[in-house]
C-alpha cells in the first residue's frame, strides 16, 4: 500500500510542471543574408541551414528577427518538417517611419501550438524621436491540458510572448549625439513594452500572468560605450528577469567578434511568472552573425 501511494505521489510530482523550450535568433536579413536580394538557390541553402539548426534545438517557441516577411517565415517552418510549426505572427513594419513599403527586417514568432491571439505594434517615439520597427506579440498555451479546458478558459493557460529587435548601434562616422540617440530609442522602446505588458495583464488579457520577451536588444551591459543605458534596467524594473543572469560573460556571447566588432551580448530571453530550468545556452552557427540563444522554463500549476 505504501509503495502504491509513493508511486502516485511521484507521478503527481512529475506532472506538476511542464517544460517550455524557447530560442531567439536574429537571422540577419533572412533569407538573403544581406540587404541585396540573393539568388533563389542561395536563399534556399540558407533556409535549409537555419532549419537544420532549429530542428536540432527543437524549441516550442521560436522568436525570430530580421525576417523578410510572413512567406519567409512559412518557408522556414516548412523546412523544419516533420516538426510542425505555425507562424503565429510576423510584423510588416516600414523600413523607416516615412515609408509605407514594409522593410525586410521583421520580427516574428513560430509556435508548435496555435496562438489564441497575435498581433504586432510599432514603437511610438516621443516628440521629435521616431523609432524603427516594433514588437510582435502572441498569446499561446503555456501548459499541456485537454483541448476542452483550453477552449473553456483559454486565458488561464496562456503565455504572453514578445519578439523584439531594438535600435542598432550603427553610427556613420564618430557622432556622439547619434550614438546617444540610438540608446534613447532603445530605452523608449523598453518603456513602451513594459507598459504594454502591464496592460495585457491588467485589462487586455487579465488572466495572462506569464510572459517571455526575447530578441535582439542591441545593448550590452559589458560594453563601456553603452554605460548608463537604462534599457535592461527598465525591463528589470518592469518585472522581467534575464534568463542569463549569473552566467559568465563567455557563456552569454550571442554576437561573436567580427572585423572591428567585439564579442557582444545582444540577444536576451527575459521572463516573468516562469521558473528557469537549467542554464541557457548559445548554439554556435555560421548561418547568421548572431548565435541562437536557447532557454528552458517550467510552467507550474
Amino acid at each position: 500500500m505504501r509503495t502504491f501511494l509513493l508511486l502516485i505521489l511521484c507521478a503527481a510530482g512529475l506532472q506538476a510542471a511542464d517544460t517550455i523550450r524557447v530560442v531567439t535568433w536574429n537571422l540577419a536579413w533572412f533569407p538573403s543574408g544581406s540587404p541585396r536580394r540573393a539568388s533563389p538557390e542561395v536563399e534556399e541553402r540558407r533556409v535549409q541551414a537555419a532549419a537544420a539548426v532549429l530542428k536540432s534545438i527543437d524549441a516550442d517557441l521560436i522568436f525570430l528577427q530580421e525576417m523578410r516577411d510572413w512567406e519567409t517565415c512559412e518557408r522556414l517552418a516548412r523546412a523544419m518538417a516533420p516538426a510542425r510549426y505555425e507562424v503565429a505572427v510576423c510584423s510588416a513594419f516600414p523600413q523607416t517611419p516615412r515609408q509605407r513599403q514594409p522593410g525586410r527586417q521583421q520580427v516574428a514568432l513560430l509556435t508548435k501550438k496555435s496562438a489564441h491571439a497575435a498581433w504586432s505594434e510599432p514603437w511610438k517615439g516621443d516628440a521629435g524621436t521616431s523609432l524603427p520597427r516594433g514588437f510582435a506579440f502572441a498569446a499561446v498555451p503555456s501548459r499541456e491540458s485537454p483541448a476542452s479546458a483550453e477552449t473553456s478558459n483559454p486565458a488561464l493557460k496562456l503565455l504572453g510572448c514578445y519578439s523584439l529587435h531594438l535600435k542598432s548601434n550603427l553610427v556613420r562616422g564618430k557622432d556622439p549625439e547619434k550614438a546617444a540617440e540610438n540608446i534613447l530609442k532603445r530605452e523608449l522602446s523598453a518603456r513602451q513594452l513594459v507598459t504594454h505588458r502591464h496592460d495585457i495583464e491588467g485589462r487586455i488579457l487579465p488572466a495572462v500572468k506569464r510572459f517571455l520577451v526575447a530578441g535582439d536588444f542591441n545593448t550590452d551591459d559589458g560594453n563601456s560605450e553603452l554605460a548608463g543605458e537604462q534599457t535592461l534596467e527598465t525591463f528589470a524594473k518592469g518585472g522581467l528577469k534575464d534568463s542569463t543572469e549569473g552566467l559568465p560573460r563567455s557563456e552569454r556571447i550571442t554576437h561573436p567578434k567580427r572585423g572591428h566588432y567585439k564579442d557582444a551580448v545582444f540577444d536576451y530571453v527575459l521572463y516573468c511568472g516562469l521558473k528557469p530550468k537549467g542554464k541557457p545556452r548559445t548554439v554556435r552557427s555560421t548561418v547568421s552573425d548572431h548565435w541562437p540563444l536557447v532557454a528552458e522554463f517550467e510552467v507550474e500549476k
